[in-house]
């Protein structure tokens, strides 16, 4: 549907999106920023996130809304629903598809209500997704690094970290940036956490590799990107993967996997997809470790405190929270 002559058509996937809908139409079309917040924007202004609190019913929830301009390559791929390395995968239409598997399979994800598209010559080249605003939660990394002399709490953070992966395990779903600045903790601390920037998601995957995956990601991320992990840290990744994904055929080759993505950064230019694309078997581990050491060399330097005793401090920390969770009885 089409609330004004500004060019953008809605199709909202629960009734009361209508107005959050028509208050950022309006946006677009007048500039008129009443009750609209950019919350921040990201490359070039390809993407922008706001904040949408209509002013007619001041009393009603917040939400949120994801605007992203679609590169030439990917307007068919989002016109289509289709994503494939010809077209694209990161466009708004997967990413809407993931958001609602994931809310509908897991109780990971975040409620989309709504989704725009502006289009040019009969393809879409802006889109927008409506969602709930998760008023006060917090990246489970700013979480991590505020409570880092609670140990009970961490322990509590890791086992709702590790129930996530077990969703995801059972609804087949592979989070492809799973990092601890996209797993969302609510100031309830007994809610599940929730999985955000879902883009790029696979619903195809071996379980063993995409939990190994997961895991890799995040610990990378969560021990401050070290290079040179102990042997303990690599060790406790392995024993909550068993604790996932023991019994599958594919365990022997990501507990192989595990360890070298613990250690090294699989951002861009590596794939993460290209270890999801075929079975265990068909993984070759030794040209993975190549390609990652190659890829490290040219990255920026990490700061010197990887070495410290400060961070190694922080990395004993996790794992004696990795140990107490694995002992911990639910």
């Amino acid at each position: 549907m089409a609330f004004s002559d500004s060019g953008w058509r809605w199709w909202l996937i629960e009734g009361h999106a209508g107005l959050p809908a028509r208050t950022i139409d309006h946006y677009f079309r007048t500039g008129d920023s009443s009750g609209i917040t950019l919350l921040r924007e990201k490359a070039a202004k390809s993407r922008r996130f706001y904040r949408i609190a209509p002013t007619t019913l001041p009393d009603s929830p917040h939400y949120f809304a994801k605007q992203m301009t679609l590169p030439p390559r990917k307007r068919l791929g989002a016109l289509l629903g289709r994503s494939n390395p010809l077209v694209g995968y990161s466009h708004g239409t997967a990413e809407l598809s993931h958001n609602l598997a994931l809310n509908e399979q897991t109780a990971h994800g975040v409620r989309t209500f709504a989704f725009g598209e502006y289009f040019r010559g009969g393809l879409p080249v802006q889109q927008v997704l409506l969602q709930e605003y998760l008023v006060d939660w917090q990246p489970f990394n700013a979480v991590w690094k505020l409570h880092e002399d609670n140990a009970t709490l961490r322990r509590t953070l890791l086992l709702q970290f590790f129930d996530m992966l077990v969703s995801l395990r059972d609804a087949g779903i592979s989070h492809l940036d799973l990092h601890p600045g996209n797993v969302m903790v609510s100031p309830d601390l007994q809610a599940p956490l929730r999985a955000i920037d879902c883009g790029q998601m696979s619903m195809e995957a071996d379980p063993a590799i995409s939990a190994a995956l997961h895991l890799g990601v995040f610990l990378h991320e969560l021990n401050g990107k070290c290079t040179s992990p102990s042997s303990q840290l690599e060790d406790g990744a392995c024993r909550l993967l068993y604790g996932l994904v023991g019994a599958e055929a594919g365990f022997a080759t990501a507990e192989r996997l595990l360890p070298l993505l613990v250690r090294h950064s699989t951002k861009k230019p590596f794939s993460r997809r290209c270890l999801l694309r075929h079975g265990p078997d068909k993984l070759k581990l030794d040209a993975i470790e190549k390609r990652l050491l190659k890829l490290s060399q040219h990255r920026p330097s990490a700061p010197a405190a990887h070495v410290s005793g400060t961070a190694r401090r922080q990395e004993q920390r996790l794992i004696a929270s990795i140990d107490e969770m694995m002992t911990t009885t639910r």
